[in-house]
């Protein structure tokens, strides 16, 4: 089943007063309130393209070892613990740098309380939050074409280490991750457009005092 366990703390962490929802409907009605996570808005093709046709393996206490595919079509494939079969689901890329992601109305995310059949999005660098990761460009594993995983994988550390040793060697791209690095290159181009914006303003030269109009005549005394 689909966990993404960051996604309610993120959206505590960020909404303000944190009161808790009662409700899955509640609790997605905060998070669409939230640009962050809302799960509309623009496409990023920079982060796109960043993650097409890139298998991720990453782990965190909550989930474990998650392998997934991001295929260039908007699909994804997600080996996930336990599971005996590779779920199928989509993902896109939306501004400001977040990842969404959408799988089966049978799936289940336990951590957000969220039903499957929605999307789900949050923002890479909370995503990256409090896990280990490791990124290859193609599948890797061939979860595009398998409707069950290589084998069915447990949750502990152990197996993050074995499966992250079956991957080819990393190059450059892959460090740190291509998925940071991607939010890192839009973090410094909006740094970069909002210093250009700045300096437009202080350069801007001077306004010219205004000049009284020609024939005006200056106050003097008078004597009747």
């Amino acid at each position: 089943m689909l966990v993404r366990g960051l996604l309610l703390v993120g959206a505590c962490l960020l909404l303000a007063g944190c009161n808790t929802p009662r409700t899955p409907e509640e609790r997605l009605a905060r998070l669409e309130s939230n640009p962050l996570f809302s799960t509309t808005g623009q496409p990023e093709p920079l982060l796109q393209s960043a993650m097409s046709g890139v298998t991720s393996v990453s782990y965190s206490g909550q989930h474990g070892t998650q392998v997934s595919y991001y295929a260039p079509d908007g699909a994804i494939y997600l080996w996930y613990p336990g599971n005996a079969v590779v779920l199928k689901g989509e993902w896109k890329a939306l501004k400001p740098a977040k990842i969404c992601y959408k799988y089966g109305e049978r799936t289940y995310n336990p951590h957000a309380f969220q039903p499957g059949g929605q999307w789900a999005c949050q923002p890479v660098q909370l995503l990256s939050f409090g896990r280990a990761a490791e990124e290859r460009k193609g599948d890797v594993f061939g979860l595009a074409r398998r409707t069950a995983p290589p084998f069915v994988s447990r949750k502990g550390e152990e197996q993050y280490r074995e499966i992250v040793a079956k991957l080819p060697p990393a190059t450059a791209a892959d460090r740190p991750s291509r998925m940071l690095n991607a939010a890192n290159e839009l973090k410094a181009r909006g740094i970069e457009e909002s210093d250009k914006k700045i300096w437009a303003q202080v350069s801007q030269p001077p306004a010219t005092p205004k000049q009284a109009p020609s024939g005006t005549s200056q106050d003097s005394n008078t004597e009747d």
